[in-house]
């Protein structure tokens, strides 16, 4: 009777205790609301990228070109589209000094890579620039720092393929613009050393294929109801939307010339 009455108790006192078939469930890091200080975030990041746009051009002045009359457009949409990623590592420092987890989302690896990414490149690209204009007859220069340029981005999204190996569908977008990035370091390199091989060019076009990549993987959650926070979708989007505004302008000098 008393055996009894004691199982009866610890029933009642652990009623959703997992049993030994019930897998226990991973734990969730809840993702913060999304708040004025993020969009204040978003503003600094434009505001940086803007700066750093404006310091290049001013350092490097340009010869007239067919995108003249929309520079200032496609400069403001392009730092609208890095202004998060930038301010994305403001969340980081914050968040690890609070002792949370960050990035734990896809989306959130591409705004940490591609926000470092950009500031590297454009200091690569802007003294690659300088290096031509002080001395034209050196023309591997500036070709290798253009190569350095996407060797960090290269090198950012192998790691976050490492850290993003569930879902399998990410680790292989992460993989898949990491060796994009590598490629077109081994195109900048063979023609700083005028190294020309079959089909070599074809690596560029490999570049404008990146979104789709992106959303491939981003479809394949949708498709199997993945839940991600707002941050990871930030990410996607603003990646997406800065890759298709490059591709349009590249598409549009193409059928200019």
């Amino acid at each position: 009777m008393n055996i009894v009455l004691d199982n009866q108790m610890n029933d009642r006192q652990t009623p959703n205790a997992p049993t030994d078939n019930e897998p226990s469930k991973p734990a969730i890091i809840e993702q913060p609301r999304l708040g004025i200080i993020h969009l204040m975030l978003w503003t600094a990041g434009t505001a940086v990228a803007l700066t750093i746009d404006r310091v290049a051009q001013d350092l490097v002045p340009e010869e007239s070109s067919l995108v003249d009359p929309i520079q200032p457009g496609i400069s403001a949409v392009w730092a609208i589209c890095v202004g998060p990623a930038i301010g994305a590592w403001a969340i980081l420092v914050r968040r690890r000094l609070h002792g949370i987890r960050f990035p734990t989302e896809p989306g959130e690896w591409l705004l940490l890579v591609s926000g470092a990414s950009y500031v590297f490149s454009q200091l690569c690209t802007t003294v690659g620039q300088l290096t031509q204009d002080a001395d034209a007859t050196q023309a591997p220069l500036p070709l290798l720092w253009f190569a350095m340029g996407h060797l960090f981005p290269a090198i950012g999204y192998v790691i976050a393929a490492l850290y993003n190996r569930r879902p399998r569908s990410w680790m292989v977008c992460f993989a898949t613009i990491a060796i994009v990035h590598a490629l077109l370091v081994i195109e900048l390199l063979a023609h700083s050393f005028s190294v020309y091989w079959p089909y070599l060019n074809l690596i560029s076009f490999a570049f404008v294929c990146l979104p789709l990549v992106v959303l491939v993987a981003s479809g394949i959650d949708l498709g199997r109801r993945r839940h991600f926070g707002w941050l990871h979708w930030v990410g996607v989007i603003t990646y997406l939307c800065g890759m298709l505004m490059w591709v349009s302008v590249v598409v549009w000098l193409m059928l200019t010339l």
